[in-house]
């Protein structure tokens, strides 16, 4: 497959790069005229004779942002199996369920460079079996350490501006009543139970 090719007909039939441009830009990012636009590569040995282009990616500063993706691959065996993983993961886009399921890598520099002496079809193959890191999953698990410190930020923001005293002092209530709450039972009832 080329991929300069099958990628320009992509966003041909997206209407365009301009419009994924603009789509880009509506999304709030200030370089949209200039970010790489990165294909999303699918392919499952089980539903497909060879790798397909399933979407276009682009670097959202802490992750990938799909911002097209394929809907009908001319494949009625793997659009069932699409279809089903969209049912049950309840995906946003297509592309997203097949980098979910380690069957689509986000293409960077070095899977181009590398497909000069690889098909496509060996590169994604190497994702399923997990030699391979798809390029998408780094980006989640960043985007999730971002919010889990805006959280915790969050949380100490509010136990500081409350003075954090009532926090805790609700905590060692709670704590008193559950002590209060355990249950008691006679030495004979523990010996048979223990």
């Amino acid at each position: 497959m080329d991929i300069k090719y099958e990628m320009q007909s992509f966003m041909n039939n997206c209407g365009g790069e301009d419009l994924i441009r603009y789509l880009i830009k509506e999304d709030g990012i200030l370089n949209w005229k200039t970010i790489e636009l990165q294909p999303v590569v699918a392919y499952s040995p089980k539903h497909m004779d060879s790798a397909v282009i399933a979407g276009i990616a682009y670097w959202k500063g802490t992750a990938y942002e799909i911002i097209v993706s394929e809907q009908d691959f001319n494949n009625p065996v793997f659009e069932e199996w699409v279809n089903y993983l969209m049912e049950m993961g309840h995906y946003d886009t297509v592309a997203h369920a097949l980098l979910d399921h380690h069957k689509a890598i986000v293409v960077s520099s070095r899977e181009v460079a590398e497909s000069k002496t690889k098909s496509w079809e060996e590169i994604v193959t190497e994702v399923i079996y997990g030699t391979r890191n798809n390029n998408f999953e780094e980006s989640i698990k960043t985007d999730t350490i971002v919010k889990e410190i805006d959280m915790l930020s969050k949380i100490f923001d509010a136990l500081l501006s409350s003075g954090g005293s009532s926090v805790v002092k609700d905590y060692n209530n709670s704590k008193a009543q559950n002590k209060k709450r355990s249950p008691t039972f006679d030495i004979e009832w523990q010996k048979r139970w223990a």
